[in-house]
């Protein structure tokens, strides 16, 4: 791993530029045009518990319908990573990035107009694609305008700042289709998400200016593909890449699918009431996401955060599906903790990126961020036949349900605590005065 430490010392001697003064201010407004794109993904990924009910009620859908309709989002996000890593590498996030993200915003509108399931598929799978190439364009963006032991707190902050599209897809999106309807909802989503795209082509820059200009990637299609199985390959990362199809999915499981189903069929809550369940869900998600990057240093350790975390997410899963539908206040407390908790998704990324050069970088997000958002698509799809199978007659789902996905969540999380005990620690740098 030579080359690793050779490219952190080459980070080093380029200093921060998001600390000079000009470049500041132009990676400051590039963050936040990065932030909003972001809102805009992490609302679609998040909306699942909200429009799930709707769609139901309006269109007549059975939870596996709307599993399918929810998870074809993350399934296309993750067959499009891999391509999209190789483009990223050799083109450039602005380019790639932009021209995605237009496929996305194709999708939101098609989705306002669908009439049919199919047509609901396939304008999630748009959206899915194209905005699959914010989270991973940031980060590489992040690698190359920042200092590299700074990188866990920049994915915090546009986790935090852009995840407050899920904040959106809560009591703001159950608001605005009791106002509207989803229909015109959508539409509207259309329309913020291509202007930010115009933004983004105008302001956002593939690397500072003090960076000494390089042609594009000159490597082949096979040698491109080939550093895709260089990070396969690297027995430290495979605990990593093994986990990641899970450590993602606490959130799209509960605020993102079976929360609202949950919060209506067991506790009995309405619309609005189940929008501010999961906005404070969701909010506490956010805010935690800004403190992994000082978790990390506090531990010294990324491997053994993620151990814990996990271990922690599996009790919770355990006692929400063992006592949760008895208890509406005990319910929402787990929820919180489990959103507290979940952005650990993030400190396993940067550890997977941190194993590589910066010539890898958008191949090792890009594996990590395919696998998880697949991951997803497999959980919610699988999740989808256990509820169906204890569905009560004429509900989404049941209390049965609704245990039996929570308690296999909490298992499944005991192996990834198990599993990520075999990978090599990777300890944040030293901070950056």
């Amino acid at each position: 791993m030579n080359d690793i430490s050779t490219g952190q010392r080459h980070a080093r001697s380029e200093g921060t530029p998001e600390r000079k003064s000009g470049e500041g201010r132009l990676f400051l407004a590039m963050f936040l045009i990065l932030a909003g794109l972001y809102a805009c993904g992490q609302m679609h990924r998040s909306a699942g518990a909200v429009l799930s009910p709707v769609l139901n009620q309006e269109l007549g859908f059975d939870a596996r319908e709307l599993a399918s309709i929810m998870a074809a989002l993350f399934l296309a996000a993750g067959a499009t990573m891999i391509p999209y890593g190789i483009f990223l590498d050799r083109y450039g996030p602005r380019r790639c990035m932009t021209a995605l993200v237009s496929i996305g915003v194709l999708g939101t509108a098609l989705f306002a107009i669908a009439e049919s399931w199919i047509a609901l598929v396939v304008a999630r799978a748009f959206i899915g694609m194209g905005f699959s190439a914010v989270f991973m364009s940031s980060m590489v963006l992040f690698t190359r305008w920042t200092a590299p032991g700074r990188l866990t707190a920049w994915s915090g902050r546009i986790t935090a700042v852009g995840g407050c599209g899920g904040l959106l897809a809560t009591t703001p999106l159950a608001a605005s289709i009791e106002w509207l309807g989803w229909r015109p909802t959508m539409a509207g989503l259309a329309v913020i998400a291509g202007l930010l795209v115009v933004i983004a082509l105008r302001f956002i820059k593939d690397h500072p200016q003090s960076h000494v200009a390089t042609a594009d990637s000159t490597e082949t299609l096979l040698q491109s593909l080939g550093g895709f199985l260089r990070v396969l390959r690297e027995p430290a990362v495979r605990p990593i890449l093994i986990v990641s199809l899970v450590l993602y999915t606490p959130m799209q499981m509960t605020v993102g699918l079976w929360g609202g189903p949950f919060l209506l069929e067991v506790h009995g809550l309405d619309a609005i009431t189940r929008g501010h369940v999961l906005f404070v869900v969701f909010a506490c998600h956010l805010v935690a996401a800004l403190g992994f990057g000082a978790l990390e240093r506090l531990f010294n350790s990324r491997k053994w955060l993620v151990v814990t975390c996990a271990s922690l997410q599996s009790v919770q899963f355990l006692l929400l599906g063992w006592i949760g539908g008895e208890s509406l206040p005990l319910a929402i407390a787990l929820m919180i903790g489990i959103g507290l908790l979940a952005p650990v998704y993030l400190v396993s990324t940067v550890h997977c990126q941190s194993m590589f050069p910066r010539a890898l970088t958008g191949r090792a997000v890009a594996t990590v961020t395919a696998l998880s958002v697949c991951g997803v698509f497999l959980t919610q799809t699988t999740s989808s036949f256990v509820v169906r199978a204890f569905a009560d007659p004429g509900l989404i789902g049941s209390d049965a349900a609704y245990r039996a996905v929570f308690m296999a969540i909490s298992a499944v999380f005991v192996l990834v605590a198990l599993i990520y005990t075999r990978t090599s620690d990777k300890p944040p740098e030293a901070r950056v005065p």
